[in-house]
């Protein structure tokens, strides 16, 4: 019967159903239609057909009726909802979970987490995890500085359920449950399994050249690429310096013996160009997520600019050196850090210019 309905709008023919047996069976007949007249219905329908996808897709019908659905079943004793709304690449994702849990375990609430989510993917995440989640028709808690602590954002009541957000950079956030967020940024089995065997060949190709010696290995994580863009260098981005980088690495090498290098980049082309050394291997051609666990297998972190370079330093957990400046001064970016980056930065990471 859609066939036959689809035929006749398509040959500019009106439409007439007519139940012959109740329930089973239709008759469709055929008239002539106006060219004009034919267009415009043809417009109509598409333009509601298109408008009705679209407005289905922004509002997440069905993440809707998943939520309500445990809000409506929960038992009455239990606690109300905390519900981050992601944005971003891996390491925006990264903050926005561990601020959130940090948040929700202050307040004693729960996190809804989207079963399909890159998190969920990647971790084992704490939180009660739906097919598919939208928070939107809950009442919005937005932070307002993305790179700093705002103590704004924690400053609601718990008797409510709530929508998170906003990137909530800042470890302060988060440092009270440290540990736990250790345990659960653990990356899945094929991630890991991948980075050791990048480092295990990385081991074999050094010796070779060096010899068969115990080594410390140094992650260094360089972002260019987008942030060399003129939208993202006027929103305020700086890109660390080529001396800066070198300076790091010296900084290192007089502190450590028998070094390796791991440089993860988005601009492989330039690191390559300009840091030539023995003691260097370049991770190419490998996804975001097993460059990252690769560097959270390191020993100490050297990190540029971005958030996925933080977490990287942060999964390490060892020595750490940042660049100074991510942000110049007076623009929009460097606004929403606080006056001395350290609601950022953790107060034990070592600046450098």
């Amino acid at each position: 019967m859609i066939c036959k309905l689809l035929r006749a709008i398509m040959t500019r023919g009106t439409v007439v159903l007519k139940e012959v047996t109740p329930g089973k069976r239709f008759l469709i007949r055929t008239g002539s239609m106006p060219r004009i007249a034919f267009r415009v219905k043809l417009l109509i329908f598409f333009t509601v057909f298109f408008l009705g996808v679209i407005i289905l897709h922004y509002l997440d019908i069905l993440g809707v009726i998943h939520t309500i659905n445990y809000l409506m079943h929960r038992q009455q004793d239990d606690t109300t909802v905390l519900c981050p709304r992601f944005a971003g690449g891996l390491g925006n994702l990264m903050f926005q979970y561990a601020s959130a849990y940090g948040i929700a375990k202050n307040k004693n609430m729960t996190l809804l987490v989207d079963a399909e989510s890159e998190l969920n993917q990647l971790f084992s995440i704490s939180g009660v995890i739906l097919p598919h989640v939208a928070c939107w028709f809950l009442k919005t808690i937005t932070d307002s500085r993305s790179c700093a602590f705002n103590k704004d954002t924690t400053n609601f009541s718990a008797d409510h359920n709530y929508q998170m957000q906003g990137y909530l950079q800042s470890w302060q956030y988060f440092h009270h449950v440290e540990p736990a967020l250790r345990r659960m940024f653990k990356f899945e089995a094929a991630v890991r399994e991948k980075a050791e065997s990048i480092l295990k060949h990385a081991i074999e190709v050094h010796q070779k050249q060096v010899g068969s010696q115990a080594l410390t290995f140094i992650a260094i994580h360089i972002r260019r690429g987008d942030i060399t863009t003129d939208r993202l260098k006027n929103y305020g981005y700086n890109t660390a310096s080529l001396d800066y980088i070198r300076r790091a690495m010296q900084y290192f090498s007089e502190r450590y013996h028998r070094i390796l290098f791991f440089v993860c980049t988005n601009d492989m082309e330039w690191a390559k160009r300009y840091l030539y050394s023995k003691n260097i291997y370049f991770v190419e051609n490998q996804t975001r997520e097993v460059d990252l666990a690769l560097m959270a297998s390191c020993n100490h972190t050297i990190m540029t600019v971005g958030s996925f370079g933080w977490w990287a330093a942060w999964l390490a957990n060892g020595e750490v050196v940042y660049y100074r400046y991510p942000a110049s001064r007076g623009s929009v970016l460097r606004k929403a850090f606080s006056k001395e980056m350290t609601d950022y930065f953790y107060p034990k990471w070592k600046p450098m210019l």
